[in-house]
């Protein structure tokens, strides 16, 4: 059955699908995710207004080779907020990496089957 990727509806115009349905079999992450596009994509359906603004469909592209050797990579240090400015303040206090950085991190957990290559 052919869906639309970001909203799951179907050419039956009351019809939402989603996961293995649309895609086959996949990650159960997968599957909740695509549930959630539907469910936004119904609630647009039903009152005409995109209550999900802030999502768009992204295919990431991981560039990852399971038989490649490993390559050893440094651990990225956490990116705290300073103590003065979390001092009397709810601020996050562990802030996010670039997306340079947060690529690097994947990269290098996602050979954690190499154990001794990571710190």
């Amino acid at each position: 059955m052919k869906a639309d990727p970001l909203t799951g509806r179907t050419s039956v115009e009351w019809l939402f699908a989603g996961g293995d349905a649309t895609v086959g079999p996949s990650s159960v992450v997968e599957a909740i995710a695509a549930g959630e596009r539907a469910a936004a994509g119904i609630d647009e359906a039903l009152t005409g207004a995109n209550h999900a603004f802030w999502r768009e469909h992204r295919v990431v592209d991981t560039a990852f080779d399971p038989d490649a050797d490993p390559v050893y990579l440094q651990r990225a240090h956490e990116c705290l907020r300073p103590v003065a400015e979390r001092t009397g303040s709810f601020a996050e206090v562990e802030l996010t990496w670039s997306e340079t950085v947060a690529r690097g991190e994947a990269r290098r957990c996602l050979r954690c089957d190499y154990r001794e290559s990571c710190n």
